[in-house]
């Protein structure tokens, strides 16, 4: 925390000391897992979308809280989904997925500070008081979406390379699973086709429907992370006012 403070990157969005914050933090974790749960169930298991949209809350908490609380969400996620929906011992493997996805979200976070609105935005050009030109608003969102968009491809491609490994090791080592449901399913047995590694297969079958799936669920965590935010400012000036 120190050194955050220290290089001006924050580790979350403050308003109150990080322990008075744990018990809504560790609320809001089981709540996005729920959350994320809830959308893998309802859009891809009840709808049939081929995407997979549970780690939207994920990249929200990591945004809201940092990647600690990022990283919960998606342990108590992966725990929930494999055990409601439970096809064997090595789905738990992906764990490693769902970590992956806070940690490198918050990467992003200490990269691009001022462009996620963790930092104010540079006004010295500006005369004292006045306030932001539309022109430098339309920026500030066009310098979001672009880093919004650059995490997503990264997130494609670190999560597809990811998830082909766990996937292979799952086939290849015999670890217990019923191999289930998965959108990559649909891109699977045309590459599988091709005589290519196994590896190889399940790495490049998550790609096409990642990158999807990776702008939504970014756009969507990003979203949720500053709703929350407006919400608990809300809430802190009202509090404030009485």
């Amino acid at each position: 925390m120190k050194r955050a403070q220290k290089e001006g990157v924050p580790n979350s969005l403050p308003l109150c000391s990080r322990a008075q914050q744990v018990p809504g933090l560790i609320f809001l974790c089981i709540a996005g897992a729920l959350l994320n749960n809830f959308f893998y169930w309802f859009f891809v298991l009840k709808a049939g979308i081929p995407l997979y949209l549970d780690t939207a809350l994920t990249i929200a908490l990591t945004f809201y809280g940092g990647a600690f609380w990022g990283v919960l969400t998606g342990v108590f996620t992966n725990l929930i989904l494999h055990s409601v929906w439970f096809e064997g011992w090595g789905n738990y493997l992906f764990i490693i997925c769902n970590a992956a996805v806070a940690m490198i979200t918050a990467l992003f976070i200490r990269l691009f500070p001022v462009e996620l609105g963790y930092l104010p935005v540079h006004r010295e050009a500006l005369p004292e008081g006045l306030p932001l030109l539309r022109s430098q608003r339309i920026k500030n969102i066009m310098d979001s979406g672009i880093v919004l968009i650059i995490l997503s491809f990264v997130l494609c491609a670190a999560i597809s390379l990811l998830g082909g490994i766990v996937a292979a090791c799952i086939k290849v080592f015999a670890v217990s699973s019923n191999g289930g449901f998965g959108p990559e399913l649909f891109f699977a047995p045309f590459l599988s086709r091709k005589n290519l590694p196994v590896f190889i297969v399940e790495a490049l079958s998550r790609i096409p429907l990642n990158i999807i799936d990776r702008i939504v669920t970014v756009a969507g965590g990003y979203g949720i992370a500053c709703i929350i935010s407006f919400f608990r400012d809300s809430v802190f000036r009202y509090g404030k006012g009485r």
